[in-house]
């Protein structure tokens, strides 16, 4: 179930980034929309739902074995993009940009809202007491 979540998750994330690369931000910039730098800024928010997605599709069942893990499905994607973010100065295309900043935040409450509501719905996944019996064996 936990890897179906992902999958889906991954899809809807990446269906998502393309048509808001090539239908939303053309038009927007072609209008001159006013929507708070968001066609300049969705991938930050997407790129964190699918960092997420990649990590519970590769380490799900670790990830879920306790609290700690489950946050990291949040915190690592938002951490990766805003690192990479204040690296951009030092790329020769890039440039540090505030509101990717805050465009990756909203991914966060984004990726914090899918392991709440998508990931974990029930509390289903709980810390398995099996492995730690068997790891104490």
């Amino acid at each position: 179930m936990l890897r179906r979540s992902a999958i889906l998750v991954l899809c809807c994330a990446s269906v998502t980034h393309v048509a808001l690369d090539w239908v939303y931000r053309p038009w927007a910039w072609s209008v001159g929309a006013c929507d708070l730098h968001f066609a300049d800024s969705f991938t930050n928010m997407t790129s964190v739902l699918i960092i997420s997605a990649l990590m519970v599709l590769a380490e799900g069942r670790i990830l879920f074995r306790d609290d700690y893990g489950k946050w990291l499905i949040v915190i690592v994607p938002v951490a990766s993009m805003i690192a990479y973010e204040f690296m951009q100065p030092l790329l020769p295309y890039g440039r540090f940009d505030l509101w990717d900043i805050a465009w990756t935040f909203a991914g966060g409450f984004t990726a914090l809202f899918v392991k709440k509501f998508v990931y974990d719905p029930r509390g289903l996944h709980k810390p398995d007491s099996s492995l730690n019996h068997q790891e104490s064996s």
